[in-house]
């Protein structure tokens, strides 16, 4: 009898802890719609490498791992060889994402190219704005992010917008560059066909550059 409850109490901790290890895969589960664009554009001195429209349905929490101070601090008590496995594990147990699959993220990515980057940096590229359009005209990115690295002539780009309907997905039709500068602004006409890709826990996730 005993032996039977003993195995009862095990099943039953069992089923549990995977129905919570279940739950927290889901919160690591991201869905990024991807068009691959791979244009080029020149403004004065600066190329624009247009290279991909992504619309994601998660916003990354930050910061993360360091929120919990109970468990970081257990680091400091563990073995070296335990450290990343336990990193992993509380990663693992967490919920890293916001997710909306109706109101989404819509990300344009390239890169800029310009010999004057090399002693002005950022500062260099204050004068471009790129923006995505839809087909009534309406401006959809505000936010941009920057990757540079000192003594190179490259920093990539990422503008966004927060809050994109989804069903406004394949209503993109034109990528506007502008120099603040000249004023001079060209067009990139697209046609968005939309690759629908899911990652997991264990998968690969795409870099954030």
């Amino acid at each position: 009898m005993n032996n039977k409850k003993w195995l009862k109490g095990i099943i039953t901790i069992l089923i549990i802890w995977l129905a919570i290890s279940a739950y927290f895969y889901m919160q690591h589960y991201i869905t990024i719609r991807q068009h691959v664009i791979g244009k080029q554009v020149i403004l004065r001195d600066i190329t624009i490498n247009i290279e991909k429209i992504n619309i994601e349905n998660f916003t990354a929490k930050f910061p993360g791992f360091g929120q919990d101070k109970l468990r970081y601090k257990i680091i400091e008590y563990l073995p070296e060889p335990l450290v990343m496995p336990y990193f992993k594990i509380c990663h693992f147990y967490s919920k890293p994402y916001d997710f909306n699959n109706e109101l989404q993220t819509v990300k344009l990515k390239g890169k800029l190219v310009s010999d004057s980057f090399i002693g002005e940096g950022t500062d260099g590229c204050n004068h471009i704005k790129i923006d995505v359009v839809d087909e009534v005209g309406i401006h959809h990115l505000n936010n941009r992010l920057l990757n540079f690295k000192s003594n190179s002539n490259v920093i990539s780009f990422e503008m966004r917008k927060s809050n994109f309907p989804i069903e406004k997905a394949n209503t993109i039709t034109k990528i506007l560059i502008t120099d603040k500068k000249s004023n001079v602004t060209k067009e990139v006409e697209i046609k968005p066909i939309f690759i629908k890709k899911s990652y997991g826990f264990f998968d690969k996730k795409p870099k954030f550059f």
